[in-house]
């Protein structure tokens, strides 16, 4: 059921959002959440949302990638963020074009510079995801722990009853991204920033807050 809640934040014909009541613009989740994927600038941090793992209509994910690899070239942002929070899955074959290019952004895969935002709609594909990020990068995690675990059974196939109708979804697969031995629920974020309902009437990422504040400490000498 997680990853039906991201579908809350989409604005239905004839209902009242709550954000809707006051001034100011959507914050960044929230503007483009029917798209698969954006960039766009916020100061000095490029912002990436990947509401699902799949090619548009219009790009592949790996031009995409590319396209996140050059613009961190040509900008020289601070900070790059990832955004997962709406990406409840999709093909997880897609994936390494981005890891590829995010790895050879050496001036951003660093820590403290490369940020996932994630949360309990993070499913499927983007669990997976999630786990390639931790696995290869420098990536720092915010927001609230993913709706899934690494090692879990998914590519469920619809199978319908024949006297009832019913509709059941079997797994099929079973994908083990983690260690045996990981006995995680999910993915936790090293910084928590869990959505409230205050932050979201007054159209407040607490987020991407968070990572705007954040500084890298010191290590210790």
């Amino acid at each position: 059921m997680s990853g039906d809640i991201s579908t809350l934040f989409y604005r239905h014909p004839g209902w009242i959002d709550l954000r809707d009541l006051y001034p100011g613009p959507d914050p960044l989740w929230l503007r483009e959440i029917n798209v698969p994927f954006h960039l766009e600038h916020a100061g000095d941090v490029l912002y990436l949302q990947i509401n699902t793992v799949a090619d548009s209509n219009d790009e592949p994910l790996a031009h995409f990638a590319q396209r996140v690899h050059d613009e961190i070239v040509a900008t020289k942002p601070n900070k790059v963020v990832i955004d997962l929070r709406q990406n409840r899955g999709g093909n997880n074959t897609l994936i390494v074009p981005l890891i590829r290019r995010i790895i050879q952004s050496e001036s951003i895969d660093r820590s403290g510079h490369l940020f996932g935002i994630i949360g309990p709609a993070t499913f499927s594909a983007a669990q997976n995801l999630s786990d390639d990020l931790e696995k290869y990068t420098d990536i720092l995690f915010v927001g609230e722990p993913t709706g899934s675990k690494g090692n879990a059974y998914g590519d469920s196939r619809k199978i319908i009853l024949p006297k009832s109708g019913i509709t059941v979804r079997a797994a099929i697969y079973f994908w083990q991204d983690w260690l045996p031995m990981d006995k995680r629920d999910a993915t936790i974020p090293q910084i928590p920033a869990p959505l409230t309902f205050e932050a979201y009437r007054h159209k407040i990422d607490p987020a991407l807050e968070a990572i705007v504040r954040y500084k890298e400490q010191p290590s210790p000498k």
